[in-house]
């Protein structure tokens, strides 16, 4: 027969012979259970089943019936329930004192991107903005230099780092607040000796100077040098100034339409007012040197030049020819288009205060009107270069220009070049300013402590002691059945 129908046919005995107790008179009772099993010798063997059934019945005679489910709580909890639970308790404090060793060094910031594009993923400018850049090696490098640590590179504090985002869930949802913490543990192998609490701000620090360079300021393009010039003519260096001037003009422009009331303290300038400074160095100080060069017709290299401008004016001729070319075969078309059938292209419509009108819709002749006009634009700026060169050529080859007006035009340009320069730190500066205002709008730190139920990792440890708690009952059940089964 297999265990558990023993154990179920033994239970039916018990009761029979707990009932049978129960049922039977006083007087009948007085022979002792040790007389009954002594008159039978199977039944005085211990381990057999009778001997456990009278064992029972002796039990539930002293306790004045059968165990009860009261009485089977009372000895659940005496054997399993406190020891248990005090092993478990011991567990908890364990780990939760483990963590709070491992957490006593942390620190944690919420860093939080305000502006329009940071819930698309993008920086000011309008770059890919990744949070992992946050703990780029340039970054973690920097902190380490402000804090002035020994042996320890950015990998190392990299470790130290956890980052993630703050959202709602949702795949498509792009985060604009981040949460980063720092977990210095000084029982680790690490070999960072500084606190979470001052390194911390010191990285954040690092992200921000990194980030206004990277993704606000765009005065990169304004640190141009004019080393590159050495053999640059005259005129060719004019034209150089201008280009430089247009860029700084552009550069303005965008901050002016960004905050045009903004004044520097370094500087005491607006933007608009160092526009005006751009505009009025173009249209005097370098129409000036312009007027000059050409009117003197002086050159650093005589021949070279001439050579140049005679290739440069070959190249714009042939560019002429085939954008005049191209403006002719749309003229050829367009004449050869049937007038008529222009003329029948109406469609009847509303206007936008409801009055009807017969509208002429566009047709295919229409493009190629177009596209003839912005090919006759290109040849006729082709045709005015030329003109222009030519009459640079005239200048230079007919030039006697003397060693006085070589030096007067060779002061002109160093002056030109110093007000660039000048107005070039003058932006510079203005725009550290204006960075240094605008920041507090773009990036927000707000820095906390973490609280003690997460320093102890409550939720953690208590899952844990409660799937270690699951297992001493499991193995308690498991060892209850184990003995039952060796007893029948």
């Amino acid at each position: 027969m297999w265990p558990y129908k023993k154990r179920k046919a033994q239970k039916e005995r018990d009761k029979k012979q707990a009932k049978a107790y129960e049922t039977t008179p006083r007087e009948d009772r007085d022979t002792s259970p040790g007389d009954s099993t002594a008159s039978n010798g199977d039944a005085s063997k211990e381990g057999s089943p009778a001997a456990s059934s009278v064992r029972k019945i002796r039990n539930a005679r002293r306790s004045g019936g059968p165990e009860t489910i009261k009485d089977r709580i009372k000895r659940l909890v005496r054997k399993r329930l406190i020891p248990y639970t005090i092993l478990a308790a011991i567990a908890f404090a364990g780990l939760c004192t483990r963590s709070y060793i491992q957490n006593r060094n942390v620190a944690m910031v919420n860093i939080a991107l305000n502006y329009e594009d940071a819930g698309k993923g993008l920086a000011p400018n309008g770059t890919r903005f990744n949070m992992y850049d946050m703990i780029s090696d340039d970054i973690l490098q920097s902190a380490i230099d402000m804090a002035a640590l020994q042996n320890v590179e950015p990998a190392d504090l990299s470790k130290c780092i956890s980052l993630s985002s703050r959202g709602s869930g949702d795949e498509s949802y792009i985060s604009s607040e981040y949460i980063m913490r720092l977990n210095i543990d000084p029982d680790g192998d690490t070999l960072i000796q500084a606190s979470a609490q001052s390194l911390l701000p010191m990285i954040c620090k690092a992200f921000s100077q990194d980030f206004y360079r990277l993704h606000v300021s765009r005065a990169d393009a304004l640190l141009f040098s004019f080393e590159d010039t050495e053999y640059y003519e005259y005129q060719e260096l004019a034209d150089y100034f201008n280009m430089k001037l247009e860029i700084l003009n552009s550069y303005v422009s965008g901050r002016i339409s960004d905050n045009n009331t903004f004044r520097s303290d370094t500087t005491g300038n607006t933007f608009r007012e160092i526009q005006e400074k751009i505009n009025n160095v173009i249209s005097v100080d370098i129409r000036n040197l312009n007027a000059y060069i050409r009117q003197t017709g002086v050159a650093a290299d005589k021949p070279r030049y001439l050579a140049k401008l005679a290739y440069l004016n070959y190249m714009e001729n042939d560019n002429y020819r085939k954008r005049f070319a191209e403006y002719s075969v749309r003229v050829e078309n367009i004449e050869l288009y049937n007038i008529l059938q222009t003329s029948i292209v109406m469609v009847p419509t509303y206007d936008t205060s409801g009055e009807f009108y017969m509208s002429m819709t566009k047709i295919g002749i229409d493009a190629i009107a177009a596209d003839a006009q912005n090919w006759n634009e290109q040849a006729a700026a082709s045709l005015d270069k030329i003109s222009r060169t030519d009459e640079i050529i005239q200048s230079v080859t007919a030039s006697t220009a003397s060693e006085a007006q070589i030096l007067r035009t060779e002061e002109m340009i160093a002056q030109v070049e110093a007000r660039i320069n000048e107005l070039t730190r003058l932006i510079l500066l203005t725009d550290q300013d204006y960075i240094a205002y605008s920041m507090d709008d773009y990036i927000t730190f707000t820095y906390g402590d973490i609280g003690y139920t997460q320093k102890i990792d409550l939720v953690s440890n208590m899952m844990l002691c409660a799937a270690f708690y699951a297992f001493l009952w499991l193995m308690g059940w498991r060892a209850h059945k184990r003995k039952e089964t060796m007893t029948l």
